[in-house]
């Protein structure tokens, strides 16, 4: 039995706390000890259609 070529990738993730009154691409605060969920703002949390405009919304409502 053959066994296949392998190709080995590690990867590296790395996490950074900064220390800011609010987060970098909303304006949740970043307070220690807050509740969970309680930071998050709609952008935070990725809800749909956030971002997008009215007639990007109409348009999803009457293909709906």
């Amino acid at each position: 039995m053959s066994r296949p070529d392998w190709e080995v990738v590690i990867g590296l993730e790395i996490h950074a706390q900064l220390n800011t009154a609010s987060k970098i691409f909303s304006g949740a605060t970043t307070a220690f000890g807050a509740e969970a969920n309680a930071q998050a703002s709609a952008v935070d949390i990725a809800l749909p259609v956030v971002l997008r405009g009215r007639a990007y919304v109409l348009i999803l409502v009457l293909v709906a």
